[in-house]
């Protein structure tokens, strides 16, 4: 089953949104995220591990926002602005917004 998922996603990686929730793990979702970032949104909160989330920010910058409180660290943010120096620059992260902006101080 989980070579038919691979195949879905691969295809689409909106795809994951349409895999049930008892076929998915996290490698079927660090695919998923690897193709693109932006799938991070569409996977179950208990799935959100922090390799999937780092996977994802690292495609995606803006993925930061659907990454859970607890994973929201110095590295994960540096992986935000490195992937797009502006992820952090968004009114949805005012909870990281000091945290992001010493990450960007740091990278440039």
């Amino acid at each position: 089953m989980e070579n038919i998922a691979f195949g879905i996603i691969q295809k689409n990686w909106k795809n994951i949104e349409h895999i049930h929730a008892s076929l998915l793990n996290e490698n079927i979702c660090e695919y998923a995220v690897s193709i693109n970032g932006r799938a991070l949104q569409l996977i179950p909160m208990n799935l959100r591990t922090e390799n999937v989330c780092r996977i994802a920010v690292k495609n995606h910058g803006y993925s930061l926002i659907h990454v859970p409180n607890q994973y929201r660290t110095t590295e994960i943010c540096n992986l935000a602005i490195q992937s797009n120096i502006d992820a952090c620059n968004n009114s949805q992260f005012d909870y990281d917004y000091d945290l992001c902006n010493s990450m960007e101080k740091l990278t440039t």
